[in-house]
């Protein structure tokens, strides 16, 4: 992330929970040429981490555009274009939040097929999609606006009612049938509609009705935001159900590991 950076200038707020001390001269290495503010908490864990991110973010005047990034995704540094993008799409195409994560599930999960608006830019293509996870761009008065929403993971531990209570995008839907399975079946083998039900039931059913249960002044009353998504992916989530496609991310592992070595 920091290499992809390029010519911009940032300042980062390192919230080190529950971090070794020994490790802050490491990581304050890494962020070379930018503003560094660190802070220690003692094992807080990622839903008051969150919390602590948006109090930090909401409080600086460094910057209008505002940026929580996890500590588990990997960048695609073959592109160092993909921070003005995301900035462009805040300015100019009067994006609410912009992800860098074009999430596998929303390419597996019939609960994920929808319609989509598109911007084309330079160096790829961004899509609007209902939900990402908590690496995401924003501005300071987007965030200002949706606070009392995020503040719903806080309480829950749950990313994606949160999101769909923002972006309203297939909130009113529940059952996720696939209505295609098995087309080429006669008529007597093919899956009853009980079991299509059944056999696509995952959990995003509990989170809509979270969603609905705890969000409902904003979905009904509240303004509809905007998320947009690249593709091809700028970032991939690092654990292996969440690996997002078309990018080789092995070869973009390689490439920054030889580069780290010839650092070091």
């Amino acid at each position: 992330m920091v290499a992809c950076l390029w010519d911009l200038k940032a300042k980062f707020f390192i919230i080190a929970d529950w971090i070794p001390s020994e490790w802050e001269k490491m990581i304050i290495d890494v962020l070379w040429k930018n503003e560094i503010s660190y802070v220690y908490t003692d094992c807080i864990w990622n839903w008051r981490t969150f919390e602590k991110q948006m109090d930090l973010l909401l409080k600086q005047d460094d910057s209008d555009i505002v940026f929580f990034a996890e500590d588990d995704y990997l960048y695609d540094i073959n592109d160092k274009l993909w921070f003005s993008e995301a900035i462009q799409l805040l300015k100019e195409w009067k994006s609410d939040f912009v992800s860098l994560f074009d999430h596998a599930v929303t390419y597996k999960w019939a609960f994920m097929r929808y319609k989509k608006h598109f911007i084309l830019t330079k160096n790829r293509i961004w899509k609007t999609e209902a939900s990402t996870c908590l690496t995401f761009m924003t501005t300071k008065k987007v965030l200002k606006q949706t606070r009392k929403i995020f503040d719903y993971y806080v309480k829950w531990c749950r990313d994606y009612p949160m999101w769909i209570c923002l972006t309203k995008i297939n909130i009113l839907r529940f059952f996720d049938i696939d209505w295609d399975c098995k087309l080429g079946l006669p008529l007597w083998k093919k899956p009853s509609l009980l079991q299509r039900i059944l056999k696509n039931f995952p959990r995003q059913y509990i989170y809509v009705f979270m969603a609905r249960f705890y969000g409902w002044k904003q979905i009904l009353f509240w303004k509809k935001y905007k998320l947009y998504v690249p593709t091809p992916s700028i970032s991939t989530h690092l654990e292996s159900t969440d690996i997002t496609p078309i990018i080789n991310w092995d070869d973009v592992f390689s490439i920054i590991s030889r580069k780290n070595d010839q650092e070091n």
